[in-house]
């Protein structure tokens, strides 16, 4: 089954909330991870791992840096064939 956008985005968020221990509503889809939400680079990874295990799929070491917002993180996981 496919996600729409918006329930992609909310699957996103909620593992998001989950990780930083802050509830889903606090999170807005194109806030800045790290200067708005205060998201460092281990819970940023932590983030990461849990979004590959929950959607099936492997972000490229590379294109960790790209994915700055939930929004951007949700455009990934659908670029990637993870929803």
């Amino acid at each position: 089954m496919t996600l729409s956008d918006d329930d992609l985005v909310r699957a996103v968020t909620a593992i998001v909330a989950r990780a930083a221990e802050r509830p889903a509503e606090e999170l807005a889809p194109d806030a800045d991870l790290r200067a708005d939400l205060g998201i460092d680079s281990l819970l940023g990874l932590q983030i990461v791992a849990m979004i590959e295990k929950e959607f099936d799929f492997e972000v490229p070491d590379d294109q960790l840096d790209q994915f700055t917002t939930i929004r951007e993180i949700a455009a990934g996981v659908r670029a990637h064939g993870g929803a």
